[in-house]
């Protein structure tokens, strides 16, 4: 498959609690999720925002870093992985590590109301399923400045990819950035209702 699981897990030290003494801190593991694409021998890209906790995390605070990828695995194994690129802007992070291909060969933007298809794993990848879903590609966003799609996209699937039919293969034509969802009830409570249908995508020009 094109698409893989991504399993970051992080030991990471914690701040003593309040009974204990202060030289006496407490480990507690970080995990994060996502899905990546391979475009090459050894190269994947995904979404930067992704990572971008574990990142965050000043090193010294960190007593294990892994960061994993495979096809189907829940648990920690699979292919070590590393940040070798990363652009902020536009969300996007470019992987490095001893995988090789099937490779996703890369298409150009869809047309208005072509078909596409969305693919990647749920955060819990429950059964270890790539979720592909069809839907329609509906143009750029205004507001986000990204590329809108009705497709089905579960939690968890940010940095997998969009793609086009063409010539019987499929070809890569954007890395999945978000899914719609809007504010319910008070502001301060950070409620939020999804929108798993709707489907909000980094350009393939962006990864070029």
């Amino acid at each position: 498959s094109y698409v893989q699981y991504v399993n970051i897990s992080l030991n990471v030290v914690l701040p003593p609690a309040p009974d204990t003494e202060p030289d006496d801190p407490s480990v507690g593991e970080l995990r994060y999720r996502g899905s990546a694409v391979v475009i090459a021998p050894n190269y994947a890209v995904s979404a930067w925002h992704v990572f971008k906790q574990a990142e965050s995390i000043p090193s010294e605070k960190k007593t294990l870093s892994q960061y994993l990828m495979s096809p189907i695995s829940q648990d920690n194994t699979g292919v070590p992985i590393e940040i070798i690129a990363k652009d902020e802007e536009h969300d996007l992070v470019l992987l490095k590590g001893s995988f090789g291909c099937p490779c996703a060969p890369l298409g150009n933007q869809p047309e208005l109301d072509e078909t596409v298809y969305t693919a990647g794993f749920s955060a819990a990848n429950l059964h270890g399923l790539l979720i592909v879903s069809p839907g329609t590609y509906q143009g750029v966003s205004k507001q986000l400045g990204l590329h809108g799609t009705l497709n089905f996209t579960a939690p968890g699937g940010s940095g997998g990819g969009l793609f086009q039919k063409q010539d019987g293969a499929f070809k890569l034509v954007g890395i999945i950035a978000a899914i719609g969802s809007r504010t319910i009830g008070p502001s301060q409570l950070g409620m939020r209702q999804e929108y798993n249908w709707l489907s909000f995508i980094i350009p393939i020009d962006h990864v070029r």
